[in-house]
């Protein structure tokens, strides 16, 4: 989990200090490496033209690229086995509460993929960007988790966030689809699509 906090002197920005804290199976290589990663991204970040898009945002290390396509061929995402284990070894458990409602992992596995099917019948593939500006709740983690089966990568977006930000988001991601409320839809100015549709 990630914890920033921007700092000032003067009255004036002065950086970002930030903390990460990890489950002892991550690692502290691993993370650290993580850290590393961030920080060279904030860095291009900073320092790039005001108008430069971030797909030219290199997020790996110097060396790492041609290492990880060396020896780590694109693989499905970890995320979609974890999630089948977990669903397969214990499907009544409660995955999630929103509110009143309780959702077995078998529940929302059901929601998840149909979603996947939804957005697979949209033209979502691997690797292809989709971002999500649902309000918290059952259909966003669904919605997640669909977008992970796909092996397609998910970018959230603030609905409290100005719609020229929101725009940016979308345009910078160059997203494939925006999933969102249909209310939500027109500031986004892309292929939007209801979660109800």
């Amino acid at each position: 989990m990630w914890a920033f906090t921007e700092r000032f002197r003067a009255g004036n920005p002065d950086g970002i200090a930030g903390t990460l804290e990890y489950a002892a199976e991550v690692g502290a290589e691993n993370s650290e490496r993580l850290v590393r990663r961030l920080e060279s991204v904030l860095r291009q970040v900073a320092t790039r033209p005001r108008c430069a898009p971030l797909g030219g945002t290199d997020v790996l290390l110097p060396g790492e690229a041609v290492d990880s396509g060396a020896r780590h061929p694109l693989a499905a995402p970890r995320s979609r086995p974890l999630w089948n284990t977990q669903v397969e070894k214990d499907p009544q458990a409660v995955a999630l509460v929103a509110g009143q409602e309780r959702w077995t992992r078998a529940e929302l596995d059901e929601r998840a993929r149909r979603w996947a099917a939804l957005l697979r019948s949209r033209g979502v593939a691997i690797q292809d960007v989709v971002a999500c500006a649902l309000p918290r709740g059952v259909d966003q983690v669904a919605a997640f988790l669909g977008v992970s089966l796909l092996g397609a990568v998910w970018q959230p977006i603030d609905r409290h966030y100005p719609d020229e930000r929101q725009r940016m988001v979308v345009e910078d991601t160059s997203a494939a689809i925006v999933i969102t409320l249909a209310a939500d839809a027109a500031p986004l100015g892309r292929a939007a699509f209801d979660r109800r549709g």
